[in-house]
């Protein structure tokens, strides 16, 4: 149990969902490389293997001690993530648990139900000049594969959305889970994407110490796992590196020349866990 809590619960996009962290790369990219130090940490993870074992969420489990639940996917939207926490607390209210919010990107993301398979589709938007030009089935919402309607979804959106509308439709429906959250005593933590997201009409709702703020001046992982790196590529980048020491960052710097993902490494997980755990520490209050 950490501060009276039995769980807690998270969700996102691929940020939180260890997008990029398979073990198919941890095994055949991460371990060439980095063998002696990694052998001790995975043999600590459980079985079976997933993104999700790499994930900050499952390190953060591991230090204070309680399990979590994590329904973070990788594409997935603002717009997904309030429904299914919605969903969530609705079959566990009166449970002790907290809530460690991902907002995602508030305008580039969405979804919408398709009632010919009764399926929620996330959808990845494209912007240019404020209007709609592309409209791009990401990875479902839940498990089934939407059909391809790009030429549909681009339609719709082209017809009932623009960007000051989709931002302003998130910001409202954040605030308003975080409202019932608060007023149902279950703790939430925002880890928020955009540093303008939410204006300043907005802001004032919010508890300051509600939004996850953290020693790299960042509190979501993808801006601060990117102000870890130490030095820029160039022409010697690859040719010094030292594997005996862990390089905290974006996939790509872990283990330059053998990707170029830019969502967040191996070590930057576990190092922002460590982190996250001691904010925490500060900002989390303890159930009554």
């Amino acid at each position: 149990m950490y501060k009276g809590y039995d769980f807690f619960y998270t969700i996102g996009s691929s940020h939180t969902a260890a997008g990029g962290l398979s073990p198919n790369t941890i095994y055949n990219e991460y371990l060439p490389c980095y063998q002696e130090i990694m052998a001790k940490d995975l043999l600590s993870l459980q079985e079976p293997m997933n993104s999700y074992s790499f994930s900050w969420s499952k390190r953060l489990s591991n230090i204070i001690g309680i399990p979590v639940v994590n329904e973070a996917r990788g594409g997935a939207s603002t717009t997904r993530s309030v429904r299914k926490t919605y969903e969530f607390v609705e079959k566990h209210i009166g449970e002790k648990f907290f809530v460690v919010f991902e907002v995602t990107e508030p305008e580039s993301r969405t979804e919408i139900f398709l009632t010919e398979n009764q399926e929620h589709c996330a959808l990845n938007i494209g912007w240019k000049d404020k209007h709609v030009y592309a409209a791009l089935e990401a990875t479902p919402s839940d498990e089934l594969t939407a059909p391809n309607n790009h030429g549909i979804f681009l339609e719709y959106f082209q017809r009932h959305i623009d960007v000051e509308n989709l931002r302003d439709k998130n910001e409202r429906d954040v605030l308003g889970l975080y409202s019932f959250l608060k007023n149902n005593n279950i703790p939430v933590k925002l880890m928020i994407v955009d540093p303008d997201f939410l204006g300043l009409n907005r802001k004032r709702f919010f508890d300051k110490n509600d939004i996850i703020s953290l020693n790299q001046g960042h509190g979501h992982i993808h801006y601060w796992a990117h102000n870890l790196i130490v030095e820029e590529p160039n022409k010697g980048f690859l040719k010094n590196i030292d594997y005996t020491q862990e390089r905290f960052g974006p996939i790509w710097y872990e283990i330059p020349g053998r990707s170029d993902d830019g969502h967040p490494g191996y070590f930057a997980h576990r190092k922002y866990a460590e982190e996250l755990r001691v904010w925490l520490d500060n900002h989390l209050e303890p159930m009554e």
